[in-house]
């Protein structure tokens, strides 16, 4: 995944010509960024590649964004197994998603993308826009006979990247990403215009290789001949929306988003 040229987005302004809700989108995810600052080990790892330094230079850089990484794995762990780690939560943060995942890179200031979409929901709910979620991009792999166009086989392969998604209270759908680890937001069609250019084809090699292996040595099992001239494969990214909390928890999060940032309430 290549992230040079797109998480410095968070710096340009804003455009009249996106609509209104778009514009208050980038606004919550440049607020998210003040709010909850994170060094990536990504941001490093590609830091370093950009500029071209010499081998014991990106060494010293590996070796950082490695100890960073087990930071971010460890407060992961913890968020998952609180007890085990010694950590006492009162019954409100035990009941409010995202309540220790937020506090423990508030104190860290570091984080991968996971945190910053977490970090991302958290913002929104303190702002009222409550129709969020958090989500994952894959890449959907299709399996489509030739002769008919049917598409007999669909898998979808996971990205490695993870954002939060709204209607910002004006929109039909969930149509707006919000991406404070990449620094931008927009609508699902555009972000995903985005995401692309983040990666190669060489990202996409082996998943299509699986897919397609998978998918033939199923009609063999079954005993169907077919020929692998009959197939087209054919991807795309898609957006998959990978947690949901009822309104309630939301409006808990928000709540708890405000009371350990003061800063985090924006302009409705």
């Amino acid at each position: 995944m290549k992230i040079n040229g797109l998480y410095y987005n968070y710096n340009s302004p804003v455009f009249g010509s996106k609509k209104h809700s778009v514009q208050k989108a980038d606004e919550i995810q440049r607020q998210t960024r003040r709010a909850f600052p994170m060094l990536s080990p990504t941001y490093i790892d590609n830091f370093y590649h950009i500029k071209k330094y010499g081998y014991n230079d990106r060494l010293k850089a590996t070796r950082i964004s490695d100890k960073i990484h087990s930071k971010i794995m460890t407060a992961r762990e913890m968020e998952k197994f609180p007890q085990y780690y010694g950590i006492n939560q009162s019954d409100f943060e035990k009941d409010t998603p995202y309540a220790l995942i937020l506090s423990i890179v508030r104190d860290l200031k570091l984080g991968n993308c996971q945190e910053n979409a977490k970090a991302a929901v958290a913002v929104l709910c303190a702002n009222g826009y409550l129709n969020t979620k958090r989500a994952n991009l894959y890449l959907q792999i299709d399996m489509v006979n030739k002769h008919t166009g049917e598409v007999e086989y669909t898998e979808r392969a996971p990205l490695d990247h993870s954002f939060a998604i709204t209607d910002m209270n004006t929109e039909d759908d969930l149509n707006i990403v919000v991406d404070p680890w990449l620094g931008f937001a927009d609508t699902k069609d555009k972000a995903i215009a985005k995401f692309k250019s983040m990666y190669d084809e060489r990202d996409f090699y082996e998943p299509r290789s699986y897919c397609r292996y998978r998918f033939f040595l199923s009609k063999h099992n079954r005993g169907e001949e077919v020929a692998t001239s009959d197939y087209d494969v054919k991807t795309k990214m898609v957006i998959v929306p990978i947690e949901s909390f009822d309104k309630e928890k939301l409006e808990n999060l928000g709540y708890y988003t405000q009371l350990i940032n003061k800063r985090i309430k924006t302009d409705n």
